[in-house]
């Protein structure tokens, strides 16, 4: 018989330092989205198990739905989404299919090794752990039912008893906090009131991180230019500083959070400072109180969410829940206490939205969000177009999700066109390949002589394109980054190193640190020290972990590597389609790199107009032209681009 350790991510190591003096003992890796369960390289789990995970967890989201009070799950007005319309989905992937995903990964385990005994280890400094986040004992416990196994978990029942009353506790401020406008709520007051007054438009943009702005931006020039259409765009996320930086074109700009009150986005820009914003509301605080802003809102949540919550599970039918009810309890207390403030005022915002610029269409750069599913939704209701176009690579990361009901889906390629008609199989999708390439179609460019300097006397030029993932931060500690074996396999071949830092980078001391141990092959290139597209015309490989550099390297020619050394199937399938060389041991990434480097990547040449087509759709230089004229047709644009 096996002893199963199920460890959460900061308990990982000492589960793996456990198992080895335990004979038997086996560690299952229970932290997982819907998503992964792809990639999860464990225990051979079927298509058919997968697909019982989403049907299974959209049934169970109805029930939650139907057992909640009857303002949050339905609509009270023909115009107005439900709270649950635009939150059930993200409960659904963000708590109810992680539990049942993670409970078939618990049960597979017993089936494949037979365990007698299991234990949980959950680490009580996990912020995730406190908030109900990250639950694993709850799923393994419902899996694991019925088996005959016993099941131990770390930390005990006294500790988790205090963490449901802080999780009852805190909840709700930690949703004032949200509401408020996050960490940075008030570093970002005088930039949030200097926003321009909002005022009608023909386009509408629904954008959520600073990677959205540049397309936006460019669309907005072929509206403007092309059918005299006009654009603006308001922003949903709540601390990204790159939108910040990047939103400062003649694009008018918005953000959600100024919605949130009747009158701020109207008067923003004579409110220019964070005293006259604590002056207005100090002075009109009770008017306030009475008139349906955020404070109403919250306080109502404050008063209201432990009876709605009684209210819910008296209602809800247990039995269908089974052993899965104590972690959709759980997370109910969150959404309840917490998220149900930002989305009561996301709905009212929406509306407002609507009324100041009255789009004659509205384009989301996302399939699912539950922050710009108000304005969506309510878009549809009053019979307005509503666009999705795809920006991301990460369209293929969350095919799970259900998109909103767009009327018309722009994607890139073919498989992103599949992923969008396996959840609506007569859904309306158009492939239009991606805006921001457009220049890179049909060009041989040579490198700057900055590029060329940077390459100087080494052999040969190898980009690393760099992602804000915290596996990195983690694995930094340990012999076999993958970073770091590039960065060694380099030296090895003669060849400069160029760490390209990500935009929104929070790694950076990690390569800087990395770059002055090896000062003669590697260096550090932040975010904008040279044009990308230049950077890689002079670039002889280009390595990444699973980066949307990937494309752009093909569009120019340039041979990719993606190294994945987690033990799972890539997320994203760069390798398997002829886009990349992978690489899956950390030996393995010199030897790759060297063959690379020696044959110019001639094995990736033949198959990269097959992998740009599959993944980049219609590659022409006239993504703009073609996204511009399906917007402007329900704009009504002349759409004779």
């Amino acid at each position: 018989m096996s002893f199963l350790l199920f460890p959460d991510e900061r308990s990982r190591t000492l589960s793996e330092h456990l198992a080895e003096q335990m004979p038997g003992a086996v560690v299952v890796d229970a932290i997982l989205r819907e998503a992964d369960l792809r990639v999860f390289p464990q225990f051979a789990i079927s298509p058919d198990e997968i697909a019982a995970v989403a049907r299974d967890s959209a049934q169970l989201t109805r029930l939650v739905g139907d057992a909640l009070p009857v303002e949050f799950e339905r609509r009270m007005d023909a115009l107005r989404p439900s709270l649950w319309e635009c939150y059930g989905e993200y409960f659904r992937s963000w708590a109810i299919a992680p539990l049942l995903a993670n409970a078939l990964v618990a049960r597979k385990a017993v089936e494949c090794h037979g365990a007698g005994e299991a234990t949980v280890l959950e680490s009580i400094r996990s912020s995730g752990w406190w908030s109900y986040r990250q639950q694993v004992l709850e799923a393994v416990d419902a899996g694991l039912l019925g088996t005959r196994v016993d099941v131990d978990a770390a930390p005990g029942g006294l500790i988790r008893m205090l963490r449901t009353l802080a999780a009852c506790l805190g909840a709700w401020p930690a949703g004032a906090v949200q509401l408020a406008g996050g960490r940075r709520c008030w570093e970002r007051r005088k930039w949030l009131r200097s926003l321009p007054k909002p005022v009608p438009t023909d386009v509408l943009f629904c954008a959520i991180g600073g990677t959205s702005v540049p397309i936006i931006e460019r669309l907005a020039t072929q509206l403007r230019e092309a059918d005299g259409l006009s654009s603006a765009a308001v922003l949903f996320h709540p601390d990204d500083q790159g939108v910040e930086a990047r939103a400062t074109s003649g694009v008018p700009y918005q953000y959600v959070d100024n919605f949130h009150w009747a009158d701020r986005a109207e008067n923003g820009a004579s409110a220019q400072t964070a005293l006259a914003g604590a002056t207005e509301r100090l002075v009109n605080v009770w008017h306030k109180l009475t008139s349906g802003c955020p404070v109403s809102r919250s306080l109502q949540v404050l008063f209201g969410w432990p009876w709605w919550l009684r209210q819910t599970c008296a209602t809800a039918f247990k039995a269908q829940f089974g052993r899965l009810w104590p972690g959709v309890r759980n997370r109910l207390i969150i959404s309840l206490a917490r998220d149900a403030q930002q989305m009561l005022s996301d709905m009212d915002a929406g509306e407002r939205i609507l009324d100041a610029y009255q789009p004659k269409a509205v384009v989301a750069l996302h399939l699912y969000w539950h922050r710009i599913a108000p304005v969506v939704l309510a878009a549809k209701a009053r019979g307005i177009p509503v666009y999705y176009l795809q920006h991301g690579v990460y369209l293929a990361r969350d095919e799970c999700v259900r998109p909103l009901p767009f009327d018309e889906f722009m994607v890139f390629g073919d498989a992103a066109e599949r992923t969008v008609r396996a959840h609506i199989p007569d859904a309306p999708v158009t492939q239009v390949s991606h805006c921001l390439y457009d220049g890179l179609v049909g060009i041989t460019r040579e490198p700057s002589e900055a590029v060329r300097r940077l390459k100087a006397e080494h052999k040969a030029l190898v980009v690393i394109a760099t992602q804000p993932h915290k596996m990195d931060a983690e694995e930094a500690q340990a012999d076999n980054w993958w970073v770091k074996g590039v960065v060694d396999a380099c030296a090895e071949i003669g060849a400069l190193a160029a760490i390209k830092l990500h935009p929104h980078e929070t790694n950076v001391s990690l390569y800087e640190n990395l770059a002055a141990a090896t000062p003669q092959t590697t260096v550090v290139l932040p975010h904008g020290a040279h044009d990308l597209t230049d950077l890689l015309s002079g670039a002889d490989a280009m390595v990444t972990r699973d980066s949307t550099v990937v494309f752009e390297a093909n569009l120019l020619g340039v041979p990719a590597i993606t190294v994945n050394l987690s033990g799972r199937r890539d997320s994203v399938p760069f390798a398997a389609d002829g886009g990349a060389a992978g690489v899956y041991e950390y030996e393995q990434i010199a030897p790759v790199l060297a063959d690379i480097i020696q044959t110019k990547g001639a094995a990736l040449a033949s198959t990269r107009a097959e992998f740009l087509a599959r993944h980049m759709g219609p590659v022409d230089g006239q993504s703009t032209r073609r996204v511009a004229r399906t917007i402007a047709g329900g704009a009504g644009g002349t759409g004779t681009v």
